[in-house]
């Protein structure tokens, strides 16, 4: 019952229900350096992951990263409801926690509640793809995201390549990567240019709401 708990809190804490496992969290080793936070903002389509509970019931994920300063980045991410076609959207910024110029990061979103926990960069060549990692744990049981994120909704078969032996590097399991539902996306209303001063000006992710 104790062990039970546990993985509940852990949950609940996590990023938005990953996918959970028993043990600690795997031993990543390849993670990026030198990351350019300038050279990673803009719009980010997320193209395949891991199970998350927020996307149920969503599709047309994508993301707009934005530099507050030279290390944290605000994250402004979008996604539409299948049958709604409401756009929903989840704010929320990432600090450094790794060594300087490391891709490691911890992140904080507001919705629907707070959630934090390790936002990492394991590679990137910041015009097609990057791959993202997070992990959590408590006693006994951890939860895991991978992502992988592309430029454009079109890529290539090389671009996605790439991503997968980043996975393959890290002994991260590719088999539970679940193609996201980019079709019929529509085109969000907010200009890219002035949403990213509106993120670099903010002193929170409280004025991001």
């Amino acid at each position: 019952m104790y062990a039970y708990l546990i993985f509940v809190a852990l949950l609940a804490n996590g990023v938005q229900t990953q996918v959970p496992f028993s043990g600690k969290c795997p031993r990543i080793k390849h993670v990026q350096q030198n990351f350019d936070v300038k050279k990673f903002e803009g719009v980010w389509i997320s193209t395949e992951k891991y199970f998350a509970g927020f996307e149920i019931g969503k599709k047309c994920f994508e993301a707009v990263y934005s530099m507050r300063d030279n290390e944290t980045m605000f994250i402004h991410n979008r996604m539409i409801g299948k049958l709604t076609r409401k756009v929903t959207y989840m704010d929320g910024y990432a600090t450094p926690t790794g060594e300087p110029g490391e891709g490691k990061f911890l992140f904080l979103f507001k919705f629907p509640l707070p959630l934090n926990g390790p936002y990492w960069v394991l590679e990137t060549d910041y015009d097609s793809y990057a791959v993202m990692w997070s992990c959590s744990q408590a006693i006994g049981f951890n939860s895991r995201l991978a992502w992988i994120l592309t430029r454009a909704r079109n890529f290539t078969q090389e671009t996605l390549d790439k991503a997968y032996s980043v996975l393959d590097k890290n002994r991260l399991s590719k088999r539970l990567l679940r193609k996201m539902d980019q079709t019929g996306c529509p085109k969000y209303d907010e200009n890219i240019e002035d949403f990213k001063v509106l993120l670099r000006n903010a002193k929170s992710v409280d004025l991001l709401e």
